[in-house]
């Protein structure tokens, strides 16, 4: 995820918990390094924060309110505005990965982004910024 990485520059340790844990990161190693990397990291002063183990904990909540969804996703992110960036472990895994879904606080919908892990990470979050975590107004 390099272009991630140039993008966003280097992250700030902002959690104080650990790794979050989930028996689906033993068949997504890409995944499980970059948690172990940047686990309860902020990037950009904030824009974007990868969960650590307290945080994923306490999201565990807003996906109970999704019933189709509660028991099959991994969160791994949130941004400035709220939203919960979560993996859909339970669809199956394209190369090691699953498909990242969007938990929407203001309007309660969930959204199916149509892409993986690192797709989204090096392709959404780079190419659609302003789209993905709504990063003209973050900078006003």
């Amino acid at each position: 995820m390099s272009r991630f990485s140039e993008w966003y520059g280097t992250p700030r340790r902002a959690g104080t918990g650990g790794m979050p844990e989930s028996p689906a990161l033993a068949e997504m190693p890409a995944v499980r390094a970059f948690l172990e990397a940047n686990h309860g990291c902020e990037f950009r002063s904030g824009i974007y924060r990868v969960h650590d183990s307290r945080s994923a904990s306490v999201v565990d909540s807003v996906i109970q309110m999704h019933p189709r969804w509660s028991g099959r996703v991994l969160p791994f992110a949130f941004d400035w505005l709220g939203r919960q960036f979560a993996l859909d472990v339970s669809a199956g895994f394209d190369e090691g990965e699953a498909e990242v879904l969007i938990f929407e606080p203001g309007t309660g919908e969930v959204l199916e982004v149509p892409c993986v892990f690192a797709d989204f990470h090096d392709g959404e979050l780079v190419d659609e910024a302003d789209a993905a975590l709504a990063e003209s107004f973050f900078e006003e």
